[in-house]
């Protein structure tokens, strides 16, 4: 007969390996006593080993329990890995593609990236800085999430909406000729 291991099976393993006591970790898991032992006694004997020693009212992990144990907490981890997949506290995973062009890239994206990571708690984003026409490619090519361009996007692939304006300004030497044709107040 093959066993049948459950989860459950697997959390109460791992938080009796931790905390040495039946009481400990029924304590931790909000489970009781007897339920911790009836867990464990059915893990043991769908594999067909004893998994700890009983010493002095604790138990002590041994040689078949250490074998289990790595491949417990690597599926333990897999399993909350699942959970925090489809969970809402962090709506943002994977790698987000950035494409940006030249002056919006070196000057504007890295503010925007630091502020998008601190309120979103998302660490993985990559920034591809080049010319208009390449982001765009890129994008419709989905090579790039989104593109950040300060030139005209008229690709009917593409929806552009604008994200802020900028004003260009000129500094020149107070002796410089320009200076003669002031047009703004």
């Amino acid at each position: 007969m093959k066993p049948h291991i459950s989860l459950k099976q697997l959390k109460v393993f791992v938080a009796v390996t931790q905390h040495q006591t039946l009481t400990a970790a029924s304590d931790t898991l909000f489970l009781s006593k007897a339920a911790v032992s009836m867990s464990l006694s059915e893990l043991e004997k769908q594999i067909g080993h004893a998994l700890f020693d009983r010493v002095n009212n604790r138990l002590v992990i041994n040689q078949e329990g250490q074998k289990l144990l790595p491949l417990a907490d690597e599926l333990l981890s897999r399993s909350r890995d699942i959970e925090s997949l489809f969970g809402d506290e962090q709506s943002y995973r994977g790698v987000l593609r950035i494409g940006a062009s030249d002056t919006v890239g070196n000057q504007v994206a890295p503010f925007l990236l630091s502020d998008f990571r601190d309120e979103h708690q998302h660490r993985s984003q990559q920034l591809f800085i080049s010319n208009t026409a390449l982001i765009c490619q890129k994008l419709i090519d989905y090579q790039l999430d989104i593109g950040l361009v300060e030139g005209k996007t008229l690709h009917p692939e593409l929806d552009s909406y604008p994200f802020s304006e900028d004003e260009m300004c000129i500094v020149v030497s107070p002796k410089h000729p320009l200076t003669k044709n002031r047009t703004s107040p």
